[in-house]
């Protein structure tokens, strides 16, 4: 069974990897910058593709004795922060950088943080992190990310 699991999952990863490098490819205009945006994700996706293909190599290799019943158990915290992480993604234009990134952390650390929860902290590192993260990206290297709903406030 996890010889099955390793090359099927080998070749969801994949195609996975070579629409997001396709799509970055087919994006990549013009522009001012010295590197393009999508210049990172492109080493991404093409980093993950070549590990799908080392990992779909091992797979098809796996001699029958490795092949043992493996049980596949995901942490209810992990399928959580997916949902949160598209959800982030998803929301992101509308709702802009600041505060989607403010709602996110916020979210994330109140997952993670077991026992008592200081929510003043967690509102206070929100607030810095996802300002400070704007303005550094705005004022220092002069990239604009969605304002997004404080756009109609100011």
């Amino acid at each position: 069974m996890l010889k099955r699991q390793k090359i099927i999952s080998s070749l969801v990863l994949i195609a996975a990897s070579a629409v997001g490098l396709i799509y970055c490819i087919r994006n990549t205009g013009e522009t001012t910058l010295s590197i393009h945006p999508l210049f990172l994700p492109s080493i991404l996706f093409g980093a993950l593709c070549l590990l799908s293909v080392i990992r779909l190599y091992s797979g098809v290799r796996m001699k029958p004795e490795e092949d043992e019943k493996h049980d596949i158990h995901v942490p209810k915290k992990s399928l959580l922060t997916m949902a949160l992480i598209v959800a982030y993604a998803l929301l992101f234009k509308p709702l802009g950088y600041v505060v989607d990134t403010f709602l996110y952390l916020v979210i994330q650390m109140l997952l993670l943080k077991d026992g008592k929860k200081n929510y003043a902290l967690i509102a206070l590192i929100a607030v810095i992190g996802s300002v400070g993260v704007y303005a550094l990206f705005v004022y220092g290297f002069n990239v604009m990310l969605p304002p997004g709903v404080l756009n109609h406030l100011f």
